[in-house]
């Protein structure tokens, strides 16, 4: 689970999630982008995304 823009912006991977990935705004930095996921090409089971207000285009 990532909770904060930082998290967000440091991921890593070889484009490859093996299990799930869930996404939720903790509120102490809003999470503005995903960009961090860029290198993301598929994901093993689920990708969630929930409760990030500052997440206009998704």
């Amino acid at each position: 689970m990532l909770t904060t823009q930082d998290q967000v912006d440091v991921f890593s991977c070889d484009g490859v999630v093996t299990g799930s990935l869930i996404i939720q705004d903790d509120g102490s930095v809003p999470m503005t982008n995903l960009n961090g996921f860029s290198p993301l090409s598929s994901a093993g089971k689920l990708i969630v995304v929930l409760t990030n207000p500052s997440l206009d285009r998704f």
